[in-house]
């Protein structure tokens, strides 16, 4: 009966002047103390990573474009981060060798990650946790995809893409069966608009 506390936010950016920072102070450089004990103190915490971690690819033909080096999955750690979403418009910012690397980073971290994988049955696949006595399982996707080629496939690795909602709905009803609590994080919506499309209700 004791208490489960689980923390998600929104868009996390390590570049420029935040991982500057993050070098010269740690994570108490960006992240206010209370809100890094909230991210800590948490059972589980899940953000929206917006950027892949990497050192190879080209950029995509966009107007911003972001790469992370992989050694900065220390930094997520340190924040509290145990489970990312992937599923969003720049995970693929530097095509799909920096995908890879992505995965990797955050496998060797340590760090679960949700809505992208190096084929479809990976993207669609819920992340699950026991905590407390209870199963956690968390899934992600996007309907922000600058190109439909981001999308995963049976053999291409990628997004899992919500623009069509089947295959998520899906997975969301195999996760229910086996999890006490499913959490859903969808990349969706207008930036700046406070009400819900039709489509995400």
């Amino acid at each position: 009966d004791s208490p489960l506390t689980m923390t998600f936010a929104g868009d996390v950016l390590l570049r420029d002047y935040f991982y500057e920072a993050l070098k010269r102070e740690g994570v108490t450089g960006i992240v206010d103390k209370a809100v890094l004990r909230q991210l800590k103190d948490s059972d589980l915490t899940c953000v929206n990573q917006e950027f892949p971690f990497g050192v190879t690819g080209e950029p995509a033909d966009k107007t911003y474009t972001f790469r992370v080096d992989p050694d900065a999955t220390r930094y997520m750690t340190d924040m509290g981060i145990d489970v990312v979403t992937l599923a969003n418009n720049h995970t693929l910012d530097y095509g799909r060798s920096a995908l890879e690397e992505t995965f990797q980073a955050l496998e060797e971290a340590g760090i679960g990650y949700v809505g992208a994988g190096r084929n479809i049955e990976e993207a669609k696949a819920s992340y699950d946790v026991d905590i407390k006595g209870k199963k956690i399982a968390i899934l992600g996707a996007s309907r922000v995809l600058p190109y439909v080629s981001w999308s995963a496939g049976t053999e291409t690795s990628g997004v899992l893409s919500t623009y069509d909602p089947q295959v998520l709905v899906e997975a969301t009803e195999q996760a229910e069966k086996q999890s006490d609590f499913t959490v859903v994080y969808v990349h969706w919506g207008v930036e700046k608009s406070t009400q819900p499309e039709e489509y995400q209700r």
